[in-house]
């Protein structure tokens, strides 16, 4: 998910064409609920990523890093 706010239609163009659109619809809501997404409050019907999800995914993207060394 991109830093900025986004549209939750507009991410899911963003996505692998092999994801399931519902499922990845779904996923948002548990984005919120781990407080890594919240809803934005400069656009409507659009989520933003937190400082905790930013954290997540540089945790995520390091890893994965790591794992390719191996």
């Amino acid at each position: 998910m991109p830093d900025e706010p986004v549209r939750l239609r507009d991410w899911l163009t963003l996505l692998p064409e092999d994801v399931n659109h519902n499922s990845a619809r779904g996923e948002a809501r548990y984005l919120v609920t781990d407080g890594l997404t919240t809803l934005s409050t400069s656009m409507l019907r659009a989520y933003q990523i937190t400082e905790q999800g930013k954290q997540r995914g540089a945790e995520v993207r390091a890893l994965l890093g790591e794992e390719e060394l191996l």
